[in-house]
């Protein structure tokens, strides 16, 4: 453990000459960053503030400079959950913040130059982030330095970073785990970090050859598998954020030589246990976690890394068993949800849609229910080929009724930690759809097809048009479900026709009517012209 006196963010054994940061401008040293740091701190002192919330971090090496800056001011820093302009002024007014955006740079002529860091108490306040908002609003999470910079050394110690080593991150360290893992790590065991965190497969794979620790997530590493020529067997490869689909764990390690350790935390509990992720281990708590299973089965711990308030044992969002020294992880107790009363983990339908091979990507969640409709669970896919027989492929394995409508997309919108968020894919997934005057068995409905439409992206290049799935799925059954909720699964499609393109921002009129029973005609309409028109039949499946 870190030492129980004063904390330091940046190892106080190295020269001057040491590199903390690599990039495209070149190297940067220990004494360049200590005047760096020293210039910026001038002209925040200026502000008269007593916190800086941090916005930007593109630049690695800028987003340390403010931080480490405002430290030696004795500021805490705030770290924005979001880029967006109304997001970033509401956490500045409520944490009374000057908000700094990267690059900064002095005026001054010369600046100071620091011979060293400051050391903190550790109940000192350091950081404020923000949890990462998959189960709700993103909240306000305070660090001391006890928190912050005893798990940095804890991590540091377990994993033997050692002064020199390479850091290369693709996570943002406006979370918790890009902050430790990316900046203050290497900055406080004598390594260093690359500036600028690469995306593109490409790019990752050709900076690894220069890195001896990857940072990453699943989505990310997902993402790597798929290069033939990928191999970087003696760099150490972190993911969190998300569970790592076992098949990419092993498709890394049989085909590309690389070990993944997978790292379980959060940003209210700091890290918990590490495992090796191929072949899959139980999870090892970190140094000084004391861990314990509740009678249902919710992981129970006490660690330094806890909030100094929080009630001891803290019970997590975990569901677990016991294995050796070490526990299973059975997936978050939020995560289980009843379908047609048949309890299910969210998860697991996960898993089960991913590890088919024609599937890219895969998101489920579930879906309230209503008094005259039970929980149901939407999975929305990125597919290479065509969706083929999902939904059989997956009545192998679940219950009929526990099977999830399947949304076929081109890509998923992802956190920086690779997480899929229900309230973005709700931005880029909703179709506006408003009752009209009807009468009878015809419905009327006014439809809006917004430009940001997630099912857009790559259908097509240049020119985007609404694919017809998407037509059937989103607008003509569900308001046909909603309007005669007694019918039963839809079981056929009659006399489909496709007659006119849909693109971003068209306005349409939705006509559903009665055909027969149990049957419904559709027309989508564009002013006179005909869009779209079909027969749909419901029932059960003989």
């Amino acid at each position: 453990m870190a030492e129980a006196g004063s904390l330091q963010a940046v190892d106080r054994f190295r020269g001057p000459g040491c590199v903390v940061a690599r990039g495209a401008q070149g190297t940067t040293t220990l004494s360049e960053l200590l005047a760096d740091v020293a210039g910026c701190a001038g002209v925040l002192r200026a502000s008269g503030q007593a916190a800086a919330l941090l916005v930007s971090e593109s630049d690695r090496y800028e987003f340390a400079v403010q931080m480490l800056a405002a430290w030696e001011l004795g500021w805490r820093v705030v770290l924005a959950p979001t880029d967006a302009p109304e997001g970033v002024r509401s956490v500045a007014h409520s944490e009374s913040a000057l908000v700094l955006t990267t690059p900064w740079r002095s005026s001054a002529l010369s600046t100071p130059t620091l011979k060293s860091f400051r050391s903190h108490p550790p109940e000192r306040t350091l950081v404020v982030l923000y949890t990462s908002g998959t189960g709700g609003d993103a909240r306000p999470m305070t660090k001391t330095a006890g928190q912050l910079l005893g798990e940095a050394a804890v991590i540091r110690d377990t994993f033997g970073i050692q002064p020199g080593t390479r850091v290369l991150g693709t996570v943002a360290p406006r979370h918790i785990y890009g902050l430790l893992f990316t900046v203050l790590v290497p900055l406080g065991s004598g390594g260093s970090f690359v500036r600028v965190a690469p995306f593109h497969p490409n790019a990752v794979a050709a900076q690894l050859e220069e890195a001896d620790v990857l940072v990453t997530v699943p989505a990310h590493l997902q993402a790597l598998c798929v290069l033939s020529d990928l191999t970087a067997p003696r760099c150490h490869v972190f993911s969190s954020g998300a569970p790592l689909p076992p098949t990419v764990a092993r498709e890394l390690d049989s085909r590309h030589h690389m070990q993944v350790t997978e790292v379980l935390g959060s940003t209210e509990t700091g890290g918990i246990a590490y495992r090796r992720a191929s072949p899959r281990e139980p999870f090892l708590p970190l140094p000084g976690v004391v861990w314990d299973v509740d009678d249902d089965g919710t992981l129970l711990i006490d660690s330094p890394f806890l909030p100094p308030d929080c009630p001891r044992p803290y019970s997590c969002a975990d569901k677990v068993r016991a294995d050796g020294n070490g526990f299973e992880h059975l997936g978050r107790l939020d995560d289980v949800v009843k379908v047609g009363g048949i309890r299910v983990a969210v998860g697991d339908v996960r898993d089960l849609l991913l590890a088919h091979p024609d599937v890219v990507d895969a998101a489920v969640f579930a879906e309230a229910g209503s008094p005259l409709r039970t929980a149901s669970l939407s999975a929305f896919v990125v597919v290479r080929d065509g969706l083929g027989d999902l939904r059989g492929y997956l009545g192998q394995h679940l219950q009929r009724s526990v099977i999830p409508r399947i949304h076929v997309v081109d890509e998923l919108p992802r956190t920086e930690l690779g997480k899929v968020r229900r309230a973005d894919l709700e931005d880029t997934t909703q179709i506006p759809i408003t009752p009209l005057p009807s009468e009878g068995d015809c419905r009327w409905y006014d439809v809006h097809v917004p430009a940001n439409l997630l099912y857009f992206r790559g259908h097509f290049e240049g020119f985007p048009i609404l694919p017809g799935v998407v037509q059937l799925q989103r607008i003509v059954a569900r308001q046909i479900r909603d309007a005669w909720p007694e019918f039963g699964p839809l079981h056929e499609v009659h006399r489909l026709k496709f007659k006119r393109p849909i693109g971003p921002d068209d306005r349409l009129v939705l006509s559903l009517e009665i055909a027969r029973p149990n049957q419904v005609a559709f027309r989508l309409l564009m002013g006179e012209e005909v869009c779209s028109s079909g027969t749909l039949v419901f029932g059960e499946f003989p």
